[in-house]
């Protein structure tokens, strides 16, 4: 699905490029949240399939806790986005819950997104 990976790239770019106008206090916070939002896609998607799949529901909460605790360091956080690929890469072999384009979407926004922050991490440190 080569259309929803070019769509993964430009979104990871186009969300970085916006990033960079928030006020970088706020940068790796909004980055942050992104990543909690991409975790719990998967929950969405179990609950929205009426059921709720340990696999999709528990898999999520370790991006979660990464998302809270490398909030404040650009590097960690970007590793746990490239993580995240790795996830959904897992979860379309377990298939079924979520569109086909979706896991190849995802999983090129991750990485690209995951090597942005650690390319920009000293300009998005925060100087405190």
């Amino acid at each position: 699905m080569p259309q929803s990976e070019i769509v993964g790239v430009v979104s990871a770019l186009v969300y970085g490029g916006a990033l960079e106008f928030a006020p970088r206090r706020w940068r790796l916070t909004l980055a942050s949240v992104g990543l909690v939002v991409a975790a719990l896609m998967y929950v969405g998607f179990a609950l929205a399939e009426g059921y709720g799949q340990v696999l999709h529901i528990v898999g999520g909460a370790p991006f979660v806790v990464a998302a809270v605790l490398a909030r404040r360091r650009p590097f960690l956080l970007g590793g746990a986005w490239i993580a995240h690929a790795i996830w959904d890469g897992v979860a379309m072999s377990h298939g079924g819950l979520f569109p086909a384009w979706y896991p190849f979407w995802c999983g090129s926004l991750d990485v690209v997104f995951g090597l942005y922050l650690m390319v920009r991490a000293s300009a998005w440190q925060d100087p405190r």
